[in-house]
């Protein structure tokens, strides 16, 4: 039985911070503003976390059950609903350590550096682990595996032909050279003729291009 009731012309931050808390952990991280940024880091911080239990745990169940002590010292009288997408980021790079901050870019880089230069976005989410889709002749010339975080997990590599078309998926870049690359090569010469492939992709330069016309 409700003896009686008022409005309040201000809701005590504190009633107002437990209400939205409750609110984010019904609706789930889908009710805060989280761009692409705030989801990469996330992805890689994860990522990390699964090879070393000393980084932060960022996943969603980790992220909802505490989400007023992240989050609310950033949201400066705000609502945490209303926290841009640029302030979530600052608020998780906050949980990270001096050395973890300097460590994430080396460990778990947010784009693959191709040897043509060529920096691809990579999939931290991907099923099988990190995953990086490349045209095969952007990594001629590479002689070992690409590898991630402190214990130098394998990069998944999507390997397409000029079209972007998949042609290969390796863990085992020096393996998929001396075996089916030969295959692959007889394949490729034919579809795309104007296309260098070499015999032996190590020792071949890097390219992006076709070959000049009238070679």
């Amino acid at each position: 039985m409700i003896l009686s009731s008022r409005l309040l012309d201000k809701v005590p931050s504190d009633l107002l911070l437990e209400a939205e808390s409750q609110e984010i952990k019904t609706k789930g991280l889908k009710a805060l503003n989280f761009t692409e940024e705030v989801q990469s880091l996330r992805s890689r911080v994860n990522f990390l976390h699964s090879q070393d239990a000393e980084w932060p745990n960022f996943s969603d169940e980790s992220l909802l059950e505490t989400v007023s002590d992240w989050l609310a010292p950033f949201a400066n009288g705000a609502s945490l609903l209303a926290i841009p997408g640029k302030t979530i980021a600052e608020a998780l790079r906050f949980r990270l350590n001096s050395e973890q901050k300097k460590a994430i870019d080396i460990l778990a880089p947010e784009r693959l550096v191709m040897p043509t230069g060529s920096q691809i976005k990579i999939d931290y989410d991907a099923e099988g682990g990190p995953r990086v889709e490349v045209r095969v002749q952007e990594l001629f010339g590479t002689t070992r595996h690409p590898t991630l975080g402190s214990n130098h997990l394998a990069v998944t590599l999507s390997l397409t032909s000029p079209a972007h078309r998949p042609i290969q998926i390796t863990k085992d870049l020096p393996a998929f050279w001396d075996g089916s690359w030969a295959e692959v090569r007889r394949e490729m010469k034919g579809r795309y003729p104007r296309h260098v492939w070499p015999e032996n992709p190590r020792d071949a330069n890097p390219t992006t291009r076709a070959k000049p016309r009238g070679t």
